[in-house]
């Protein structure tokens, strides 16, 4: 997979610059508007865009393009570093990105803002005129939209791995004063997204003389035990749920781990196997094995959290607690779930 910001590095020096002869006539983007498909992230997202709404079809084009591509970058990056399990590996990678790619990007589009005077004045609807160059508008329109994106994608990409990032982590305002050259604006255009809210069930009265039960309710997605210590154990039980058809071809590494971290970070996987084959699976990693961390009762729920069906329905408590062990498939469960242990 290509590491490269390709898209974003063709609006700075190739064939997407908005200034070129090519680039400039507002008929040429009409048609192509519902060409650019849409990319939905598969992280948990830090920031959105709120900009200035575009006014235009060029600068509808570039907003629709460049926002999309946030995420199509942030996805494709977020899984290629993740896809590995050497923490030397994931830390070169990272410093690739953010210490040298996305930074060389902030500061050659901090260099053309200011040589072609791209400023935010120019776009602001409070304060431009209609009456202003509407090609330098526009091109200054997507110029700041790339410069806000680029920090968002700087942003999200370290969020997901701030766990190795310590020792060059960046704020909002670090990333201005640093390689965009300017304080922080009154409007960074970033808003934060909100956060996922997850609804504890009610509480149980506690009753005289009874000892008190310590809720597992809290917990979201599995915790796998040795996962600190035997990180390949995973993507050897990946490889075997692929292998046997259980889940769907598609499911990284970083999928897998997601699940088996106790987070809430996490994309449910899809389960290709019969419903039973998985009842069989959890009762075999939970209750038998004990290679994830005991959080009866509610493993059910957390099973439903974790895994999907193939329509993208998900599967129902009742309907899981209700199986029994697959006749046929038995053995072959019990060799995937024993790759955890």
């Amino acid at each position: 997979m290509n590491m490269q910001p390709i898209l974003f590095e063709q609006i700075l020096r190739g064939d997407l610059q908005p200034w070129r002869e090519a680039n400039k006539h507002d008929e040429k983007f009409i048609p192509i508007l519902g060409a650019i498909k849409q990319t939905e992230p598969e992280f948990q997202v830090l920031y959105t865009i709120e900009f200035y709404r575009y006014f235009n079809a060029k600068s509808r084009y570039y907003h629709k393009l460049i926002t999309n591509e946030t995420n199509n970058f942030c996805n494709q990056i977020i899984q290629q570093i993740s896809s590995d399990d050497d923490i030397r590996i994931i830390k070169y990678k990272l410093g690739e990105i953010l210490k040298k790619k996305l930074p060389t990007l902030l500061r050659d589009t901090a260099k053309l803002i200011k040589a072609n005077d791209y400023a935010l004045i120019y776009i602001n609807p409070h304060k431009s005129t209609f009456d202003s160059d509407i090609d330098h508008k526009s091109d200054a329109y997507v110029l700041q939209l790339l410069k806000v994106a680029l920090v968002k994608v700087y942003l999200e990409i370290q969020e997901v791995f701030k766990e190795y990032t310590t020792d060059f982590y960046m704020e909002l305002e670090d990333l201005y004063l640093q390689y965009l050259n300017e304080s922080i604006p009154e409007v960074s255009f970033l808003k934060p997204a909100p956060q996922v809210i997850t609804v504890e069930p009610i509480k149980e009265i506690e009753k005289p003389n009874t000892r008190k039960k310590v809720s597992k309710s809290k917990a979201i997605t599995f915790t796998y035990k040795q996962l600190p210590t035997n990180p390949d154990a995973l993507k050897n039980l990946l490889d075997s749920l692929k292998l046997n058809s259980l889940v769907d071809e598609k499911t990284t590494i970083y999928d897998l781990k997601k699940i088996f971290s106790g987070g809430e970070n996490y994309n449910p996987i899809i389960w290709t196997g019969n419903v039973s084959d998985l009842y069989y699976f959890i009762v075999l990693i939970h209750n038998e094995f004990e290679t994830v961390e005991n959080v009866n009762p509610y493993h059910w729920q957390v099973t439903c959290n974790c895994f999907m069906k193939p329509d993208g329905s998900n599967f129902e408590t009742t309907q899981l607690k209700t199986q029994k062990a697959p006749k046929q498939n038995a053995e072959m469960i019990k060799k995937v779930a024993s790759q955890l242990n």
